[in-house]
């Protein structure tokens, strides 16, 4: 026992220091000539070649919209709806910053300090980590390491108790918790989940377990299917079909849910819609009377309000193409702009895809006073 608080800071030190040491390696030449190549020369050099500007783009468009604003405050929708204009610009930014150069770490370094002074918080780059490939020579490691002044190049298991690094392999969710998340869907009997609907539920048994305000509302909630589908240019869209008795807990926190499953899915538009079934009409003199909420229409409709929630429709209005086309334009409510414009082309190809019919949203025109 000591309560000298030198003695105490170097038992500490000492203790967590040598608790994540290494013996290092031997003989890996042995090893590692036992395992047969996959990788091909013609392999290796794409993998290594240098990022092309459709590879820049097509990361900014699976970004979701409305989040990561700049300095600038515009946000990836701004860029997405804008990339003809400040495409090029964009992508000679990421290019630059990205580089393992001297130059790349010193604006990532700059970046990181000015955010430090500006928020008040400080980064522990003594508990900070830095990757490189493989084939990175120890002359870049170092170099880059220095400039932010990061001397590890592992990651502990743990840091404060929680995994530092959680995979995303089918493999491993398979293996830990996929048969917990299993609760989150309910498939008929003796049918198996897509690989997509094992990814929604898995994401809804993660945030119910790691989101605070989500996990009480997500406790009972369960969805029946989920499907996705390519919308425009690179953009794709979720569409989770739940049960119909409990749609109203799912719009409960809708919002919330679909910013965070937006997030987990790189930005890809998440649509929920509640299981709706379509009676037959009853036959001709039949005393069966069909439920107004199971007819053709009455189905359509709930769709339809489902797929644009939490938007209102204010408007709606039939036209007729030449060609004899019928084109249904529907008016939303312009409150809910802000968290909807972005995704009018999903709602567009979601009702298509399970309705049939053209639609275009679009948001009445007001005047300005």
């Amino acid at each position: 026992m000591t309560e000298d608080i030198q003695e105490i800071s170097d038992l500490s030190r000492d203790f967590f220091g040598n608790l994540y040491q290494t013996e290092g390696t031997q003989g890996m030449d042995s090893v590692l000539n036992t395992v047969p190549r996959k990788v091909s020369e013609s392999m290796n050099a794409g993998l290594v070649k240098p990022y092309t500007e459709a590879e820049v783009k097509t990361a900014l468009f699976q970004m979701y919209p409305m989040k990561a604003p700049g300095p600038d405050g515009f946000p990836a929708h701004f860029f997405q709806r804008n990339w003809e204009l400040c495409g090029k610009e964009v992508t000679e930014s990421v290019l630059r910053i990205l580089r393992a150069s001297a130059e790349g770490a010193l604006e990532v370094a700059q970046v990181l300090e000015s955010y430090c002074q500006a928020s008040g918080q400080r980064i522990n780059f003594d508990k900070s980590s830095v990757f490189f490939s493989k084939g990175c020579p120890e002359s870049v490691r170092n170099e880059m390491k220095g400039i932010p002044d990061v001397p590890n190049e592992t990651l502990n298991e743990k840091y404060l108790g929680m995994p530092s690094d959680v995979g995303s392999g089918r493999a491993r969710r398979k293996g830990s918790k996929m048969y917990t998340a299993r609760k989150k869907i309910q498939k008929d009997k003796g049918v198996e989940p897509s690989e997509i609907e094992e990814t929604v539920a898995q994401a809804l048994f993660d945030l119910e377990n790691g989101n605070t305000e989500l996990k009480s509302d997500l406790k009972d909630l369960y969805i029946n299917t989920a499907l996705q589908l390519d919308i425009v240019g690179n953009r794709k869209a979720v569409v989770i079909h739940v049960p119909y008795r409990l749609r109203k807990a799912f719009k409960k926190i809708h919002v919330r849910l679909v910013r965070e499953l937006e997030k987990k899915f790189s930005g890809k538009d998440v649509v929920f819609v509640a299981t709706r079934k379509i009676v037959r009409p009853p036959k001709k003199g039949s005393a069966v009377q069909r439920p107004r909420t199971r007819t053709l229409t009455a189905v359509h409709d709930g769709i339809l309000e489902d797929v644009v929630y939490p938007a209102e429709i204010v408007g709606k209005r039939i036209r007729y193409r030449l060609d004899g086309a019928k084109v249904i334009k529907i008016y939303l409510d312009p409150k809910e702009r802000n968290n909807t414009e972005y995704k009018l082309e999903t709602f567009s190809a979601v009702y298509r895809k399970l309705c049939g019919k053209e639609v275009v949203f679009e948001y009445p025109v007001t005047e300005s006073a």
